[in-house]
């Protein structure tokens, strides 16, 4: 699967913004841009996953060996730290798997579900999990230490910064190539009143510019 970094996704739409003359008494900083993408990166793919398809694999990052903690006030097991948000659908999470060390998925549950599972005769010792502050809880935590996650994240580089690495724009982004022409349309229409338009999405080339009327 091809991926392209976030360097490469802001300097193009920089480009295209520098070629169409936009911002020069006010230049528009790389941070803005990358703020800009994060943002209409979740809004895409939210508006593909409420489909109810199954998400695209390049929309999809791990946060690997979380590990837990006893939350003395709930008296249960919960991450070490705070889980990036994940997209909001409207069917639920955009976290699409929760497991433990050995690859054994953990049910992600409604927090209000939890209390209630003790009295189920035939799955009273099933471990779940439910999101509370951003924080992943497990109940019946048993011998667990660490669990791993995937989901679909509104803010990629924050995933990277939750695997304990220092995220930079040179990292592969997690949007599929296709959705870049839309990606960029949005940004540049929507903020800057640019339309955007691309036969072969060829960034740099300032004739794909017209500022809008």
């Amino acid at each position: 699967m091809e991926f392209v970094s976030l360097r490469s996704i802001i300097y193009d739409i920089l480009n295209i913004i520098r070629g169409a003359k936009v911002g020069d008494d006010e230049p528009i900083s790389e941070r803005q841009v990358e703020s800009w993408v994060h943002q209409y990166r979740a809004l895409l793919l939210k508006r593909d996953l409420d489909k109810h398809k199954d998400p695209n694999p390049a929309y999809i990052q791990n946060i690997n060996n979380i590990n837990l903690v006893l939350d003395s006030d709930k008296n249960t097991y919960r991450t070490s730290i705070e889980i990036p948000k994940p997209v909001d659908l409207n069917y639920g999470s955009g976290i699409t798997f929760i497991g433990d060390s050995y690859g054994n998925q953990i049910q992600l549950v409604p927090e209000s579900r939890a209390p209630w599972q003790k009295y189920k005769k035939f799955t009273m010792g099933d471990t779940l999990a439910y999101i509370n502050n951003n924080y992943i809880y497990i109940y019946n935590a048993k011998a667990l230490s660490t669990i791993y996650i995937r989901g679909v994240f509104e803010i990629p580089t924050k995933v990277i910064e939750a695997n304990g690495n220092i995220p930079t724009y040179d990292y592969p982004y997690p949007i599929p190539i296709t959705l870049l022409p839309d990606l960029k349309s949005l940004i540049l229409k929507t903020e800057l009143g640019i339309e955007y338009t691309s036969m072969s999405d060829n960034v740099n080339d300032a004739n794909n510019v017209q500022r809008q009327e």
